[in-house]
Formats: C-alpha cells, sequence, structure tokens
C-alpha cells in the first residue's frame, strides 16, 4: 500500500530509527480529488517529507515512475521540508488511483462512482473502500521495544487527509468535516489498520434547465392567454 512503501524501508530499521525521527522527521500525505460536472476526475496528491524523509521525495527515480503511469509531477522545496505534487485527470468510467513509487498504482478497493442524470438534477455518488494497511501491527511486539512507545512515535510521523469537491451540494456523506461542497477525511496510521469507508453525495441542480423551462411555459401560457381573450374578443364583436 502507498503508506507503507513511503514509511516502511524494513520493519527492524525503522523500528531502530524511530525513536531518532521523532521530532524531525514526517510525511504527510493529502488527496484532493475534484469531480467535474461532466463526470471526470481530477486527482492531485502532495507528499510532504520533513527532514530525513525530504530526501526521499526529490528522489528522481521515484518521479520519474509516476511520470511513466501518467501523472504531472513537480516539487516544491524549502530549507526544511520537500513536498512532491503529482496530479491525473480520470474519466468518468475509469478506477480512480492512488499514485505510489513503484511500476503499479494502487487501483482503489470496491470503488464505485456514478453520475444520475435526472431533467431537473443531477446526483454524483462516490463510494470507495481504503484497504488496510496494518503497519503499526508489524512494528509493535518487536523485542527490545515498548509497544507504546512505538505506536507514539508513529502518530507523530505520519498523516493523511483526503478531500473530495464535487459539483453541487453535498447531501451526505461520512467526512470527518465538510465545508461549502468539499467533504474531507482525517487518517492517521493507527485509522488505516482497518478498512476505510469514503461515502458523499452530492446533487446538483440544473438551473438553466429549469429557468428554460419556466420561461418556456410562460410563453406557452401568455400565447394561451392571448388567443382565448381574442376569441373572446371576436365573439363581442359580432
Amino acid at each position: 500500500m502507498i503508506k507503507k512503501r513511503l514509511i516502511i524501508p524494513g520493519v527492524a530499521v525503522l523500528a531502530l530509527l524511530l525513536p531518532l525521527l521523532a521530532g524531525c522527521a514526517q510525511i504527510d500525505i493529502d488527496l484532493h480529488t475534484t469531480i467535474k460536472p461532466s463526470g471526470d476526475l481530477v486527482q492531485e496528491v502532495r507528499f510532504t517529507g520533513s527532514g530525513p524523509m525530504a530526501g526521499f521525495l526529490d528522489d528522481a527515480e521515484a518521479t520519474g515512475d509516476l511520470e511513466m503511469e501518467g501523472w504531472e509531477v513537480t516539487i516544491e522545496r524549502s530549507a526544511s521540508s520537500s513536498t512532491l505534487i503529482a496530479s491525473r485527470e480520470f474519466s468518468a468510467d475509469e478506477v480512480l488511483a492512488i499514485p505510489d513509487f513503484s511500476s503499479d498504482p494502487d487501483a482503489l478497493e470496491d470503488y464505485d462512482f456514478r453520475v444520475r442524470n435526472y431533467f431537473f438534477f443531477t446526483d454524483y455518488v462516490l463510494q470507495v473502500t481504503i484497504p488496510e494497511d496494518p503497519v503499526e501491527d508489524d512494528l509493535t511486539g518487536l523485542d527490545g521495544f515498548d509497544d507504546d512507545i512505538i505506536s507514539q512515535l508513529l502518530e507523530g510521523l505520519f498523516s493523511m487527509s483526503w478531500s473530495i469537491t464535487l459539483p453541487g451540494e453535498i447531501t451526505e456523506s461520512n467526512a470527518d468535516s465538510i465545508q461549502d461542497n468539499t467533504a474531507t477525511w482525517i487518517f492517521d496510521i493507527g485509522s488505516l489498520d482497518q478498512d476505510q469507508e469514503i461515502a458523499v453525495h452530492s446533487r446538483l441542480i440544473n438551473w438553466p434547465f429549469i429557468a428554460g423551462t419556466s420561461a418556456g411555459l410562460l410563453v406557452l401560457t401568455g400565447v394561451v392567454v392571448f388567443l382565448v381573450l381574442r376569441k373572446r374578443a371576436a365573439r363581442t364583436s359580432y
């Protein structure tokens, strides 16, 4: 999984390095999916590494792998961190993926995205499962290391969020927070020990169609009233 490839160079090695990395190294993963009214999606992922993790994101080979998978990649650097930004557009009938640093992208499990078009509105429904990746279980239980300390150190090394922006108004979601038409889920290394369900539903009102239909009905009503009044006036003249 993406998290394991980014953080775990080897369980035993990381366990030895954890006390040294705590407070001076961190990896943050921020996903942002934008759903267009057409149903096409734009996936942007930001990997921000500080301390020793920053050097990993500067790896030219990792960047090349992402570009071969069809991702547009840029890197922003500061004195203390590096941010790798990968973006890619998906059509409505493609399965959304999360970029990783191997030759095979991480396609999401139980991915279900539907666009339902009606006369007066369009519904957008996205449901997906982030599969479990029990990294913490791999590291706890090692001889000579306190499980609670390892868990606390891991919490400080990793964070992940996923924001999904949809057309229209969000009507239903299990997100941690919703602001306007964007739903956001927050994860830590402990929460990813089990499958994470993501679900969001939005509705885009087709105001141009409604306005056009209303205008058409008004014009039709006006014509009918005019014809009726004209017919009555003609009868009265006789």
